[in-house]
């Protein structure tokens, strides 16, 4: 019998991506209509997602959350923001209607783990560039990868993987709110590009596959398009797309129960099963 899954609609992705997330300004003062609010239990894995990629942790209970009401961004000196952090008492606010954009509350996060206003481009670049907004292009280094002479790499040339946080998931922990990080990595010393075209048939881009391995009812499919057609990568460089699941409550799927599951990483034609997990109660 042929396995069923659920395929949630493709949405689209941008990896290079600048917002007004923050700017570095000399003691700014903090806004004025500003409230704070309580910090959802999902921003604890976002947490763990920026620990895990700038190889630092920091303590998620000593930050002190706040947003801008009914506001699409909020203004910082003069500057038009959609987030900020203040090292003068950890606090992060956020423009309220962009609370639950991951990218975003992950590049505040950084700088509250960093300890940092700036954008140093080891973190904001190299390590976390793919999990936060701006991380592409805030750092300085970043440049057009488009370059004369780079070698030309189908996707199944790349290596490709799937990982997820935490590890083990559970359904109990952070009320089963999971972050899925679907990588490819160029394995050649040289410059690459690939083309991002879609071959006959196929409808995901870039994503993940988590199927149950006792119900072949239960599982679920997510998938990012790109706005770009190609990936220009660097020597050796890996990029990421990460994707949010409650397995609690998956769109269009069962509840996940305490089972095994196997999680698969797609890009483009090429498929790879990344391994099996077992899901904790």
């Amino acid at each position: 019998m042929r396995s069923r899954f659920w395929a949630r609609e493709r949405r689209p992705v941008v990896l290079a991506i600048f917002f007004g997330a923050c700017a570095q300004i000399l003691a700014p003062a903090f806004p004025s209509t500003a409230t704070p609010f309580v910090a959802p239990v999902q921003y604890r894995v976002w947490w763990r997602v920026i620990e895990s990629c700038a190889e630092r942790s920091g303590s998620f209970e000593r930050v002190s959350w706040y947003s801008v009401r009914h506001s699409s961004d909020l203004r910082v000196e003069g500057e038009h923001l959609i987030g900020a952090w203040f090292p003068s008492g950890n606090r992060i606010v956020l423009a309220d209607s962009l609370r639950g954009y991951g990218p975003l509350v992950r590049h505040e996060m950084l700088h509250a783990i960093l300890g940092d206003d700036g954008h140093p481009t080891a973190f904001f670049d190299v390590r976390c560039g793919d999990a936060v907004t701006c991380g592409r292009t805030c750092g300085a280094a970043f440049s057009d990868q488009h370059v004369a002479g780079a070698t030309r790499l189908d996707p199944s040339d790349l290596i490709i993987d799937a990982g997820i946080i935490p590890d083990p998931p559970s359904l109990s922990q952070y009320d089963g709110w999971v972050v899925i990080g679907v990588s490819v990595t160029n394995p050649a010393p040289v410059a690459a590009v690939v083309a991002l075209a879609h071959a006959a048939g196929l409808s995901c881009q870039w994503g993940y596959r988590l199927l149950s391995v006792t119900t072949s009812t239960r599982g679920i499919v997510d998938c990012a398009e790109l706005q770009d057609s190609v990936l220009s990568l660097r020597p050796h460089e890996t990029r990421r797309v990460f994707f949010d699941l409650n397995l609690v409550h998956p769109p269009l799927s069962e509840p996940f129960q305490a089972e095994s599951v196997v999680l698969s990483a797609q890009f483009v034609d090429a498929v790879r099963e990344s391994g099996t997990l077992v899901i904790k109660p």
